[in-house]
């Protein structure tokens, strides 16, 4: 489509019709394969100081391809399309209808999450005088960006939320709030990246069973110091030996010799953080 009231120089208008699908089975079936689109010109003479050319050619047509059959390359009776014939004086239909339609303002005006000692504290500010009957805040929670947990409930007049159960993984948070027509609103999803230091997710313990020694492995987020504790069933610290943390897998070795036989735990505390895992030696 050209629509122009004037221009200089000449233009050249080129409508190719699509090309037909190929038919491709890959067995000894000689299919159909689609035929052209046609091609059209349309557009209006204005106050053109020259005609414009037009270029107007039907799409070919599919062809047979992947068979087995001997038949590639056929049509199978399936056409090109014609040439469209150029329409002049064509004139664009006006719409009657706004063309944008501007979106209600959320009563929501800030939420964000930070990660804390304690969990993840989520903080929000509602509009100082909400509207559409607002009755409650619903917290929602992630670990894919697919599906959302609801954790917990919190009045219109609220403005924050601890979530202690957030664990050390990256996690994404919404709100949201239902208002007096039933309609459901939510906000912007938050991120909080995974806690820097070892993931408890990865430690690994092997030999279990273990007879003279067992290593630990664990894949940590951030350099730092740490220490491996060796407790029995009562929590009594049998060995604690200093070790460093490095970004990226790490792996320690820690000698049995010495404990009797039974169950015990070994402790990784690095940073205010503990992961614990058990482990037997035989």
């Amino acid at each position: 489509m050209l629509n122009a009231g004037s221009f200089s120089g000449a233009i050249t208008a080129d409508a190719e019709g699509a090309g037909g699908s190929d038919a491709s089975s890959h067995t000894s079936d000689c299919m159909g394969p689609g035929g052209g689109g046609g091609g059209v010109w349309s557009g209006r003479q204005g106050d053109f100081p020259q005609p414009v050319s037009a270029v107007v050619n039907g799409g070919v047509n599919g062809v047979v391809t992947g068979s087995t059959g001997g038949c590639n390359g056929n049509a199978n009776s399936a056409t090109g399309g014609s040439a469209g014939q150029p329409l002049g004086g064509y004139v664009l239909p006006e719409g009657t209808g706004p063309v944008c339609v501007p979106l209600a303002a959320s009563p929501l005006q800030d939420f964000r999450g930070v990660r804390a000692d304690q969990g993840v504290v989520l903080s929000w500010t509602f509009a100082a005088a909400p509207t559409d009957g607002i009755r409650y805040v619903v917290i929602q929670r992630s670990q894919d960006l697919s599906h959302f947990d609801s954790l917990a409930r919190r009045g219109v007049t609220d403005d924050s939320y601890t979530d202690v159960a957030a664990g050390d993984g990256a996690l994404a948070y919404r709100l949201a709030w239902q208002n007096a027509a039933g309609e459901w609103s939510y906000s912007r999803i938050v991120t909080v990246a995974r806690r820097p230091g070892p993931d408890g997710g990865s430690v690994r313990l092997f030999p279990n069973p273990a007879s003279d020694r067992v290593t630990m492995t664990v894949v940590s987020t951030a350099s730092g110091a740490a220490f491996l504790t060796v407790s029995n069933a009562l929590g009594q610290s049998l060995l604690v030996r200093p070790v460093v943390l490095r970004g990226g897998l790490n792996g320690f070795v820690v000698p049995l010799g010495g404990l009797a036989p039974g169950v015990y735990f070994l402790v990784l505390n690095s940073d205010g953080r503990r992961i614990v895992k058990s482990f037997i030696r035989e």
